[in-house]
């Protein structure tokens, strides 16, 4: 009897009932099934394993804004890269959605799994040509390991899943090892979801900060940044870092966001009433809100319902925002310019920008980040860097705003440097609007 059909149809089952049908990698079952043996040999020999739960960065950007088919075509790239990345003793999975995880079995320490994760996490944060499109990722990534942070496999992927958590709530872009202290966070973050959905909702709570940025040649004021705070009822005043990601994550971002920018026009707009006109107040644009589809026609709007002049406004992208996707970037920001505000790419210097499609984008201002700023004095290289990028952006016509500026010796260097703007705690920390109007009326120059 010809067998031939049904070792073909036994194989085509165990390969849909094992294996991930896009990338070909292992799926949650067989996952599963290798830890199990995985973890019943650690306890025999006593060693130890580890669980790395992968996860990237603005995924779902990328989906949104260049289709599925681009996303389905970089989780196959990305699941290509890792694969040269592991032992053949290891065990490469795909969850679901942009989420890998990697069983690591047999390793010495912690230190092992650290450096396969630092590895991956170096690898991926370069450029990724998906078909015509130019992709910069990042991932965020959680480790947990057998025995110390679980004694089966459910337990240590949702170890591992709660330490990737962590890692994309202090920044994304980097790994956590998972610690006991996480779960606590985790139901912290948990009520405080439920929280912001009732501030954002009922508009209480929400603050709008203002940081002021000095011109280096008049010394005088010439615009703010608007920095949003929460305060809370009973926790006090809650910092964006603490909140935006939540914001972020539960597709409040946007609502939140018009609430920032139409209290910073507004304000404007009280400001130009007392008198201090020609100030510029620079709001931040988050990847959620840059990907929305009301974001140009919302802020014409706001400027025309406050009667403020868009000469006034500027907007924030990330360095690494901007070169996520660099054809929907360009398409929103000419949207942005053509109704007259100014453009800002804001943490300059610490993402992957290609100056080619720097010289493109309608950008007025780069901002240098802070971490280069803050070391100006003692270090030669970051004061090379800083000097460089204001000669770059001046020479492409760019204004340049310095951040971090906490010293007269800042100060100083900066004005020598011919950086145009400089922000930081020298002049003052993001203070409320009744404060900063005070700030503005009573600032003495070069005092």
């Amino acid at each position: 009897m010809d067998i031939t059909n049904d070792i073909k149809n036994k194989k085509t089952i165990e390969k849909l009932a094992y294996y991930d049908s896009l990338t070909g990698l292992a799926n949650r079952t067989l996952l599963r099934d290798r830890m199990n043996k995985a973890i019943q040999s650690a306890k025999r020999e006593k060693t130890k394993l580890a669980i790395i739960f992968l996860d990237l960065d603005h995924f779902k950007l990328i989906n949104d804004t260049l289709g599925h088919s681009v996303g389905d075509d970089l989780l196959i790239h990305i699941a290509e890269i890792l694969k040269v990345h592991i032992r053949e003793s290891d065990t490469l999975a795909r969850l679901g959605g942009d989420e890998f995880v990697i069983l690591l079995p047999s390793v010495k320490s912690n230190i092992d799994a650290q450096n396969v994760a630092s590895k991956i996490q170096q690898t991926l944060q370069s450029k990724h040509d998906i078909g015509n499109h130019q992709l910069y990722i990042t991932s965020s990534i959680g480790v947990s390991l057998y025995p110390n942070h679980g004694e089966d496999a459910e337990e240590l992927i949702r170890n591992a899943d709660t330490a990737m958590y962590e890692a994309k709530n202090s920044g994304r872009n980097n790994y956590k090892i998972y610690s006991k202290s996480m779960g606590n966070y985790i139901d912290q973050q948990m009520h405080l979801e439920k929280d912001l959905i009732q501030a954002v909702k009922n508009k209480t709570g929400i603050e709008v900060f203002y940081q002021p940025k000095i011109d280096s040649i008049s010394s005088f004021i010439s615009g703010a940044e608007a920095l949003v705070r929460w305060r809370h009822p009973t926790n006090g005043m809650i910092f964006p870092d603490q909140f935006i990601h939540i914001a972020e994550s539960t597709g409040l971002m946007i609502e939140l966001g018009n609430i920032i920018i139409e209290e910073s026009i507004f304000q404007v707009q009280e400001w130009n009433k007392l008198g201090l006109v020609g100030l510029k107040i620079a709001i931040n644009l988050s990847a959620r809100q840059f990907q929305g589809s009301n974001l140009v026609t919302f802020i014409s709007s706001m400027l025309l319902n406050y009667q403020v002049s868009p000469s006034q406004v500027e907007f924030e992208i990330t360095e690494t925002l901007s070169m996520t996707n660099m054809t929907n970037t360009l398409r929103i920001l000419t949207e942005l310019k053509a109704i007259g505000v100014s453009i800002a790419i804001d943490d300059f210097g610490t993402g992957h920008s290609s100056l080619a499609y720097l010289k493109k984008f309608p950008v007025n201002t780069l901002k240098i980040d802070r971490s280069f700023v803050m070391d100006i004095i003692e270090n030669d290289e970051d004061k090379t860097i800083v000097q460089t990028i204001i000669s770059m952006a001046h020479s492409l016509g760019l204004n340049t705003v310095a951040e971090g500026v906490e010293t007269l010796e800042h100060v100083e260097l900066l004005q020598s440097m011919d950086c145009d703007q400089l922000q930081g705690y020298y002049f003052s920390k993001a203070i409320p609007k009744d404060e900063f109007t005070k700030f503005i009326q009573n600032y003495i120059p070069n005092n």
